[in-house]
């Protein structure tokens, strides 16, 4: 569903975009806001399709073109989540970011991918898909957030996995920015022209399980005023013991671990 509130009337619509599609917490859609005022949304299946429809009005969601599927599951691939971000100082492209969960030449789950694809004409076309960040096995899955300037920057915070089934879940840092993905200080990872995934360890992390010993969980990411990142995160000492926590980059130091 789609709804939208008229400040100036107080009148309220809805539309339905897609009827019956889940009963599923991994439904989450998004809306993206055109130069021309126009919208896409996007919303996906758990473990299944990613959609997207088109508004043929500015600032009206009573009108749609027909749903495209921009990803399609099959036997190898299963999808979920979408992030539109678009950058302004890339002459407006569009990134999505989400999940596809991959199965072996045997049927079985073998790593579970953060997919990326971009289009340079306001969605009417579509990259191939690339994996950004590197999965050792399916367990070591990540679970992200992201935030953006909307300009040149795009923010992302994610887990090498779930608290629930794993110990050694940390929280980790990194951006986008000019062509680049970069550490939280500013150092250089890897060229996003170079399309391969990033190594988990090599990211900045925030909290460190290995060396608190304590998993986590990210709740949010925001950038203040400087283009710095804040964020929460919980800590589990225990199944019942949850403790949650702000931080915010100060910048100051130079050891990537010690800087939040």
């Amino acid at each position: 569903m789609i709804s939208s509130y008229d400040l100036n009337s107080n009148k309220i619509e809805e539309f339905t975009l897609h009827s019956e599609l889940q009963v599923d917490d991994h439904n989450v859609p998004s809306i993206l806001v055109l130069p021309n005022r126009k919208l896409l949304a996007f919303y996906s299946e758990h473990n299944g399709h990613i959609f997207m429809r088109k508004s043929k009005m500015a600032e009206n969601i009573n009108e749609w073109k027909n749903e495209i599927i921009l990803f399609e599951k099959d036997n190898k691939h299963r999808y979920c989540y979408v992030n539109p971000v678009m950058l302004s100082d890339e002459n407006n492209r569009i990134y999505l970011f989400g999940r596809n969960i991959v199965r072996n030449d045997k049927g079985n789950y073998s790593d579970t991918r953060t997919y990326c694809i971009y289009s340079d004409d306001l969605g009417r076309t579509w990259s191939e898909e690339l994996n950004i960040l590197d999965n050792r096995s399916h367990n070591d899955r990540q679970y992200v957030k992201i935030t953006s300037d909307n300009k040149s920057r795009i923010d992302f915070l994610f887990t090498n996995g779930h608290p629930t089934y794993q110990e050694n879940i940390s929280v980790f840092h990194m951006y986008y920015e000019k062509g680049d993905f970069k550490l939280t200080n500013g150092d250089h990872i890897i060229p996003f022209s170079k399309k391969e995934p990033i190594k988990v360890e090599e990211v900045t992390k925030v909290h460190d399980t290995d060396r608190e010993s304590t998993r986590a969980w990210i709740w949010d990411i925001a950038l203040d005023g400087e283009n710095k990142p804040v964020i929460t995160y919980t800590l589990y000492s225990s199944a019942t013991n949850h403790l949650y926590y702000h931080a915010r980059w100060d910048g100051n130091g130079k050891n990537q671990s010690s800087q939040w």
